[in-house]
């Protein structure tokens, strides 16, 4: 910990990747005592690259992780890039609901934008095998992933093969959902960017809960290729 008043620290990872040791140097800031917010320093090179993200305190079980840590539905999203008709490196990004049945099973509903169009699936189904650390081997479709449990139906997962997809897990609230659960004032942001092509945004909006159909407002600042834009006015349905 380099500065106490700002929580700024600095951090070394030192492991072995393809059978070479290697480092990666991180300076990193404390939100509380069980989340850091880190970024790589290290020079960006071919071999070394521009990292971000969170560290969180992992909550293990009496006796550790178990098939039975996740069991029930599970929200996640993943983005990244992928391999296309029109080649490889095509970004991609999804969210879905992967429903778990505690010993090894489960089912994923899924909406992606990939091949920059839209495309979706219901109730496919896949297997998944979690270790006593939380480590957990998914495979759905012919893909396949890795997961590290955070806590029960929490994670963090990457998709394993050609696909460089990242993303997370979070257990989904009980009941049943209708147009005024999403009622009130949010605050969001949309990052990691793909490619140069990609917009990214940060804002809040106003959701009304009305039905049959909901109205959102509100203001964005948007980063694109054209510029940035600061303050727009958001609207939607």
């Amino acid at each position: 910990m380099s500065n106490t008043a700002t929580g700024r620290g600095t951090m070394q990872l030192a492991f072995t990747f393809g059978g070479t040791s290697d480092t990666l140097n991180f300076v990193f800031y404390v939100v509380n005592s069980g989340e850091l917010f880190v970024m790589e320093s290290d020079p960006v090179t071919t071999a070394t690259p521009l990292l971000n993200g969170v560290v969180v305190q992992q909550h293990i079980p009496a006796g550790g992780f178990s098939n039975a840590s996740l069991n029930g539905n599970m929200v996640i999203s993943l983005t990244g890039l992928s391999t296309c008709s029109s080649g490889s490196g095509v970004p991609k990004a999804g969210a879905g609901l992967l429903t778990a049945n505690g010993s090894g099973a489960f089912s994923l509903t899924y909406d992606e934008n990939f091949c920059r169009g839209p495309n979706s699936f219901t109730d496919a189904p896949g297997t998944y095998s979690v270790t006593s650390n939380g480590r957990t081997s998914i495979t759905v479709g012919g893909f396949n992933l890795v997961a590290y449990l955070v806590d029960l139906n929490q994670i963090f997962l990457f998709v394993s093969d050609v696909n460089v997809l990242f993303g997370i897990g979070k257990p989904q609230a009980a009941g049943s959902f209708t147009n005024s659960t999403l009622k009130g004032t949010y605050a969001g942001f949309a990052t990691h960017p793909m490619d140069f092509g990609a917009v990214v945004f940060s804002g809040e909006f106003t959701a009304d809960g009305a039905t049959p159909t909901g109205n959102m407002t509100g203001a964005e600042d948007i980063g694109a290729p054209s510029g940035p834009v600061s303050g727009a006015a958001f609207n939607a349905t």
